[in-house]
């Protein structure tokens, strides 16, 4: 990302006065003329806001993976001008040119991109980002999925956004009925408690706001985080021994989750470690939370089946903890 954000006043001329959130009038013509007023097409994001633009969306910037999946599944993904890094699914996600990351964007290639629209999401982007966007006169549209069922929505409204909407339902309709298949779960008398882990130094969870909450509770399980707001969070590793887990999931390639199940060792009277219920998680499609991760859901499902709830061993000595 650069340090200096220098954007050319010849460079923001270029976005046009008509589009934006707010959706701010293009100039009347002058009086008696008798030109059309300018044509404008208005999209409603997933909060409600309505984006005005001068057509249905064309030129495209996603800023999240699960953004970009969600795009190419309602059919435009072929409109995507820019995306960031991890947008890699599906396959051709892969050639389109990058701006940065879901926290970070290099803002003059942001602004030398010319997008219609930016394709944002609600507390994966932040406040400080999204606001930086509107500072440049860009039209964004917010995406607030934090339920699984609340994919399919989204992809109809981005079928709209982009004049896609019979390519849109059909894709919304086949994610509805593997929802309604995984719905059909017997429910545990006592859900799991789960401790699932995206990252280390810092330590992250999911909060109650992530898909994959949703997605564990699907699976009978619960998420002993549920409670914080964000859908990405920096927890201290004491609060995870006090709440005491039943299974951790350390989602991460093998060799990095391996790394962090070593850190576990540490803490022998915790439940998940003394009845060794920590499970390494490879699948990506969850944390991405585009279509992909509904299918990844009765995946999850079968692994936490598969471990099990022993009864809680007696605590051990507690050796030092790591530096």
């Amino acid at each position: 990302m650069s340090s200096a954000l220098r954007i050319a006043a010849g460079v923001l001329l270029l976005m046009s006065a008509g589009c934006g959130r707010s959706g701010g009038d293009a100039a009347a013509p002058a009086a008696g003329s008798t030109a059309a007023p300018p044509k404008v097409f208005v999209a409603t994001d997933d909060t409600g806001a309505k984006i005005t633009l001068s057509a249905p969306a064309h030129r495209i910037m996603s800023l999240t993976p699960g953004g970009t999946e969600m795009l190419f599944a309602a059919g435009a993904g072929d409109r995507i001008i820019a995306s960031v890094l991890s947008a890699d699914v599906p396959e051709a996600a892969k050639k389109i040119p990058r701006v940065g990351d879901a926290t970070a964007l290099d803002y003059e290639k942001v602004m030398n991109a010319r997008a219609d629209v930016v394709v944002a999401w609600l507390d994966i982007n932040s406040a400080t980002m999204i606001e930086k966007l509107h500072s440049l006169k860009l039209p964004v549209y917010l995406i607030s999925a934090t339920r699984l069922q609340d994919i399919p929505r989204s992809i109809e409204r981005l079928g709209a956004l982009t004049a896609n909407e019979p390519i849109a339902a059909a894709a919304a309709a086949t994610l509805d009925r593997k929802l309604a298949a995984l719905s059909g779960r017997k429910p545990p008398t006592k859900p799991t408690e789960v401790f699932y882990q995206i990252w280390e130094g810092p330590l992250y969870t999911i909060g109650g706001k992530h898909i994959i909450s949703d997605a564990l509770r699907l699976c009978g399980a619960h998420n002993i985080f549920d409670d914080l707001k964000w859908p990405a969070n920096v927890i201290g590793r004491e609060a995870i021994v006090k709440r005491d887990p039943e299974v951790i999931i350390l989602s991460a390639p093998v060799l990095t989750a391996r790394e962090w199940a070593g850190y576990w060792n540490y803490y022998p009277e915790m439940r998940a470690v003394a009845n060794k219920k920590v499970k390494i998680w490879t699948d990506e499609r969850l944390d991405r939370m585009g279509p992909g991760a509904i299918d990844a859901v009765s995946e999850l499902c079968s692994a936490l089946d598969e471990l099990g709830v022993a009864s809680t061993a007696a605590a051990r000595p507690r050796r030092p903890a790591p530096p």
